[in-house]
Parts: C-alpha cells; structure tokens; sequence
C-alpha cells in the first residue's frame, strides 16, 4: 500500500521542514510548496490525503487557493489544517466555513497530529452531508 502524500503550503522552509520532518515519521510523503500556484498543481495533480497550508503569508492567496480546493470535485474533500499566527481569530473562521482544521503558531507536533486528524473527520462528515 502506498504511503499517503501531503503537501506543505509555508514561505519559512525551516517550519516546512520540520513540519515534514514530523509527517516522514508518520510514514506520510510531504512536499513543500512555496506558491500558491505550486501548491494548486500539488493537490491537483498528485491525489493528496492531506495538505497544510499557512495563511499568513505573503506569497499568494492561500484563501482562494482553500477556495479553490473546496470548489473542486477533485479536491472538495481534501482534509486541509490552515496554521496561522496566534490569536488570529479571523482567520480561525475563515477556516470553519471552508471546513478546514485549524492550527495556531507556535505548535507542537501533537498539536500538528490532532489537527489533522480533526481535519480527516470533517471531511469525512461533508462526504456523509452531515456538515
């Protein structure tokens, strides 16, 4: 069985890093994308299991890349963690409504591991229609 594949959406290749790092020893395959174009092609192309992605960059429009996913048939059901600065309680809504997990920077991998578990059942519950 093949591993699941995830993609990384930061600008700090050190946070990618070790946020792949953590994903490796999941047994989960990571990339990292520094755009958001390189992102979409990523999730487009390569049949994901997950993606995290920063919004709190300055590369793109990681809303409307989140956007874009959800618009998809293809991609509608990715499970997405959005991770962000702390107290950024806008963008935490932003996340709910696009049914998206939620991570605030600083986190800890288990942070990381439960978030992406909450965000595998969210989408699981919109495949269900019970969001």
């Amino acid at each position: 069985m093949p591993k699941p594949q995830a993609v990384v959406v930061e600008e700090d290749a050190f946070i990618a890093g070790m946020i792949c790092y953590f994903l490796e020893l999941q047994n989960v395959s990571c990339s990292h994308a520094l755009t958001i174009d390189e992102a979409w092609d990523l999730v487009r192309g390569n049949g994901l299991d997950m993606a995290i992605v920063d919004v709190a960059g300055r590369v793109g429009d990681p809303w409307s890349l989140l956007r874009t996913i959800r618009a998809s048939e293809q991609t509608a059901n990715l499970p997405v963690v959005v991770v962000s600065v702390a107290q950024d309680t806008v963008a935490a809504d932003r996340a709910a409504l696009l049914s998206c997990g939620w991570l605030s920077k600083p986190f800890s991998y288990d942070e990381l591991n439960e978030r992406l578990n909450a965000a595998t059942r969210l989408v699981a519950g919109r495949r269900a229609g019970l969001r």
